[in-house]
């Protein structure tokens, strides 16, 4: 139910954001340009940054982690570092500006009429973990295939006989 409400509001949330930060943020997926294994699809992407949008169901799940980012605070237009947000968002950030290769992410958070911007720069060292585990996931999702396919292959075999 609530994967189905965020897929509604993504657009209207997307457009408020575009016009917040007068940028025209379009959905779209993306390829790594050097290692084709690193996919991801995106909520919107411009030249300089990505969008991630979650409609929260509370806001009080946003608060539960420890990675603090920067928090935009509307009433007086200034940037806090106060916010926290789950890190599984933000290893998910992480991996999209991965693979985008662009240095900055806004996350936008919608719950009824409220939205909460923050600003994610991207973190190099984290990205280098996290494409050293995507490699090694890979490889176990080939030879899992490849184990799965001898298997198939086998048994193919083994039924034609007479």
């Amino acid at each position: 139910e609530a994967a189905k409400q965020g897929k509604l509001l993504e657009p209207q949330v997307r457009d408020l954001v575009s016009k917040h930060f007068q940028i025209n943020f379009q959905p779209k997926c993306v390829e790594h340009d050097k290692n084709s294994i690193f996919r991801a699809s995106l909520d919107g992407l411009c030249d300089k940054a990505i969008l991630e949008i979650k409609c929260a169901s509370h806001f009080g799940t946003h608060k539960k982690n420890s990675s603090i980012i920067e928090y935009y605070n509307e009433e007086n237009d200034d940037w806090y570092i106060e916010y926290l947000m789950p890190k599984y968002y933000y290893y998910q950030i992480q991996y999209q500006l991965l693979v985008t290769g662009l240095d900055l992410a806004i996350f936008a958070s919608y719950l009824n009429t409220d939205l909460k911007i923050l600003k994610v720069a991207a973190d190099k060292k984290l990205h280098k973990t996290l494409e050293i585990e995507a490699i090694k996931f890979w490889e176990k999702v080939e030879k899992f295939n490849n184990d799965k396919s001898k298997k198939v292959t086998s048994r193919r075999k083994t039924s034609i006989k007479k």
